[in-house]
């Protein structure tokens, strides 16, 4: 028998199912403690209890030693009651009963451990609990702390109780009417520019890694500083400002300096020798009241140093403290510090949707009580690509006017940055709006033909997840500069110069691992924003070519690599039937494009690109042309697998009767056509009038393509499946059986037709067998022989 103190501890797991990701790693932590000797409770290892999951729950937080809180966002809105109603009853009944235990033990919270996996932080950790020790598990550290606590091991144990002492009594004041110092803490020496703003949202997950690396380097005495980086009008500068004020008890001195220049730089320095009272504050040579500033900076602590706007980080090198005994944070556009020693710098992106929307009910005072007006606020965040400078000029607009955001989207739809020019920034500090933020780096990136020509390329493209490739394959229809520069280059390392003054001032952000690149939606706005008519479609017949000379050969090999392209094809589009574009490279990204989704079953994507087709068909190709009555046999099908068949039909007698008439009875188009009116007919249960279509095919098939081709084997199946239907087994048998042999033959045992048809035909026999059971179905074999 188990006595108390040799039973493992039992230990109760309450989480939110806040994505499967999330679920797995609660599950891994669970499993690891468990193979540490924690007898864990999980609701993952249950499959539905019999009392069911509320009383199983409260029966297991009532015979736990200790409940893990596994704390989220989502967990701390569902503890804390603010979820949407209707989300979340196993965690809000969680913590109805953990508040419950909680009150009957007198607010004891031995039992309740918070706990924060990889990056979560303290903010959602419930109010109730944020005043006790938490655990980071995801640290060998924080596992062995949070393994102590759970096994009782002290880290440090007590030492054997020592001789009571006796000490002497404090000394007394001689008078009672001195005065004494009041002991205040010491006020902030700072020159922080901005007050803090009151609208400021979000960033709280890298404000915390922000702290963290910091205070890390404090206890490693290894200060380099660190760097926020990110495209302008991101918020870089709005997040620095926070960071100085909500960890401002830190520091005994906070400095400021802008860095876009080297007079700004030298201004700067002197401003803090003032603060400091140095003797060089005066000197006529600033260089010299620069040294005196960087001496003191590595002699003294407890400060803070800004470099904002360090868009050029070579500047900083006269400047910046060799061994500084504080912490110095930048700011920039570019994301290369290694000349200060730099080597992890924060990349700031735009913010999430939540936080969009906060800020934008924030700043325009609105409840946001209204579900046409929620739901236009978060289509106009999406439309402005989460930016905030894009944010607070959209929202000095709607509070200076009184509109309502369902109005101003209609107008932002159509007006674009018209409309967002109305409004400047009039909160957050932003020098510039979203039309003239970037018009420095554009204008650095001018000087560069090549890399010029690669950001209107993009500002064409879907913004996110640009293919490398498609640069260096589509070079050729990108204008002479890019031809020149990437369609015949063999140097691997080409388009990665060519691109690099566009990350140099994070106007795209280039992922290494997937050899993708994005481009924020508002610089692309802005970019076309500044094109002529003439030179917009020009651009845009450009990227629609380059797409289409690097979109892959679709097939079910290729459609990984296919998917890379889809967003951009889909892009190209809307451009194509924007401009009427009508040529051949247009019509058939069109056509492929439509083939991708037809594959993959995603027919409501297919109507409206092949519909685009078939109109810019017949009107350069002629409305009996082969490609034409292609387009229109695909149509058909297209509506066919939708069962869409008064749509369908009309288009099948159309492409029959003019293949017939244009290229013979017997071409193979012609015969394609037939099979698939035979299949039309069959699909609505027509057998009398689908059987001879599919004879006539059949044979015509075998005579003009021969026994063996595919097609061939195309028409078996349609047929053997009408046989089936007709519960002709043994007819449908043979045709399987002959369907199947081609297949595997000439396509393989894995291509998606063979699989079709094998599965087709276990389907059959299944039921061939099933009814030979229920005496439904005599086979003639058996008849032959007295016995099935």
């Amino acid at each position: 028998m188990t006595s108390d103190e040799t039973r493992p501890p039992t230990v109760f797991l309450s989480y939110s199912h806040d994505s499967p990701e999330h679920a797995d790693r609660v599950l891994a932590l669970s499993d690891h403690l468990r193979a540490d000797g924690i007898d864990c409770v999980l609701d993952q290892y249950q499959d539905a209890p019999p009392d069911g999951f509320p009383r199983w729950m409260d029966r297991q937080l009532r015979a736990a030693d200790f409940v893990l809180m596994i704390c989220t966002p989502t967990y701390y809105r569902r503890v804390m009651g603010e979820e949407e109603p209707g989300t979340g009853h196993g965690v809000a009944w969680e913590s109805t009963l953990i508040y419950q235990h909680l009150y009957n033990a007198d607010t004891s919270n031995a039992r309740f451990i918070p706990v924060l996996l990889e990056g979560a932080h303290e903010a959602a950790i419930p109010v109730p609990w944020q005043g006790v020790k938490y655990y980071r598990p995801t640290t060998t550290e924080g596992y062995e702390a949070l393994y102590r606590r759970l096994t009782g091991q002290l880290l440090t144990p007590k030492p054997a109780l020592g001789t009571r002492r006796s000490l002497p009594p404090r000394e007394r004041r001689p008078r009672f009417d001195e005065q004494v110092a009041e002991q205040r803490p010491l006020e902030v020496i700072e020159n922080v520019p901005y007050a803090r703003n009151p609208y400021f949202t979000g960033r709280d997950t890298i404000l915390h890694d922000l702290y963290e690396a910091l205070k890390q380097d404090s206890a490693t005495a290894l200060t380099q500083g660190h760097a926020i980086y990110g495209l302008g009008g991101i918020g870089k500068t709005q997040t620095a400002l926070e960071y100085s004020y909500r960890y401002r008890s830190d520091y005994r001195f906070i400095f400021w300096v802008r860095a876009e220049t080297e007079v700004e730089l030298q201004a700067g320095f002197v401003e803090i020798a003032r603060l400091l009272d140095l003797p060089e504050q005066d000197a006529t040579n600033p260089l010299d009241t620069v040294h005196a500033v960087k001496r003191w900076l590595e002699r003294e602590g407890e400060w803070l140093l800004i470099f904002d706007n360090v868009d050029t980080p070579d500047l900083l090198k006269t400047s910046y403290p060799r061994t500084p005994r504080g912490h110095i944070l930048l700011t920039s556009r570019a994301h290369l510090f290694d000349t200060l020693g730099i080597t992890r710098p924060l990349a700031l992106e735009q913010m999430q949707p939540e936080e969009a929307l906060d800020f934008l009910s924030k700043r325009t005072a609105r409840a946001q009580s209204d579900p046409a007006e929620q739901h236009a606020a978060k289509e106009l965040a999406a439309a402005l690509g989460y930016l905030p400078l894009a944010l607070e000029q959209a929202a000095a607009y709607l509070a200076a006017k009184h509109a309502r955001f369902q109005d101003y989207l209609v107008s932002y739809r159509r007006q674009r940055l018209s409309l967002l020019n109305k409004a400047q920034p009039r909160t957050g500090e932003y020098p510039a709006s979203v039309a003239s933020t970037w018009a420095l780096n554009f204008q650095q990136v001018a000087q560069d033909p090549v890399a010029a020509d690669l950001l209107r390329v993009s500002a064409f493209l879907s913004p996110e997840a640009i293919p490398l490739e498609l640069l260096t394959e589509g070079a050729s229809q990108l204008g002479p500069a890019l031809a020149g520069a990437l369609a015949t280059s063999e140097d691997p390392l080409a388009l990665n110069e060519a691109l690099e003054p566009l990350t140099r001032y994070s106007l795209i952000r280039l992922d290494i691992e997937s050899q993708t690149y994005n481009i924020h939606r508002m610089v692309q706005e802005v970019l076309k924003d500044q094109m002529g008519v003439e030179q917009h479609t020009e651009w845009a017949e450009r990227v629609v070519r380059a797409v289409e000379q690097s979109f892959p050969e679709v097939n079910y090999q290729t459609w990984t690599h296919c998917e890379r392209y889809i967003p951009h094809a889909l892009v190209c589009a809307a451009y194509i039937d924007h401009w009427n574009m009508t040529f051949w490279e247009a019509r058939n990204l069109l056509l492929q494009t439509g083939i991708y989704f037809y594959q993959r079953g995603q027919y409501w994507e297919v109507e409206p690109l092949w519909k685009s087709l078939l109109a810019a068909d017949e009107q350069v190709l002629g409305f009996e042309h082969p490609d034409t009555l292609g387009t229109v046999n695909n149509l058909a099908e297209l509506y066919r697998n939708q069962g869409k068949y008064e749509e369908a039909e009309p288009l099948y007698q159309r492409a029959r009767s003019t293949y017939e008439r244009v290229l013979g009875p017997e071409h193979p188009n012609t015969l394609t056509s037939l099979n698939n009116l035979a299949i039309l007919y069959a699909d609505q249960g027509k057998y009398e009038q689908a059987e001879p279509l599919y004879q006539r095919a059949l044979s015509a098939r075998e005579r003009v393509l021969g026994p063996e081709h595919p097609n061939t084997a195309q028409t078996l199946g349609n047929l053997a499946i009408l046989y089936k239907n007709q519960g002709k087994y043994e007819r449908a048998e043979s045709l399987y059986q002959r369907a199947l042999a081609i297949y595997e033959q000439k396509l393989g045992t894995d291509h998606p037709r063979t699989t079709r048809v094998r599965n087709n035909y276990a389907i059959l026999l299944r039921e061939m067998k099933q009814k030979t059971e229920a005496g439904d179905y005599e086979p003639k074999t058996a008849r032959k022989q007295g016995k099935t």
